[in-house]
């Protein structure tokens, strides 16, 4: 039995939809046939369940200045846009 995967992506703005597919066909361009599609679809609305946070405030952080990210490193927060 073949294996599938699939992600669902949300982003604030063009500019990062166009990072995310950019990372997307990078990383799947190795893989053998069957390497996927891309839909790109509008999302009308989002909303933060815990905070009522919606559109681009429900998909966006706080960031800690104190802390230093190295490129070797991930950072995940607890917080998701699906939390």
């Amino acid at each position: 039995m073949d294996t599938y995967v699939r992600l669902d992506i949300v982003v604030s703005n063009d500019t990062y939809k166009e990072l995310a597919k950019e990372s997307i066909r990078v990383n799947a361009r190795e893989l053998e046939k069957g390497s996927g599609k891309m839909w790109v679809t509008p999302v009308l609305e989002v909303e933060r369940i815990r905070t009522g946070e919606t559109n681009e405030d429900a998909l966006s952080h706080a960031v800690d200045s104190t802390i230093t990210i190295h490129s070797n490193e991930y950072y995940t927060h607890e917080d998701t846009p699906s939390s």
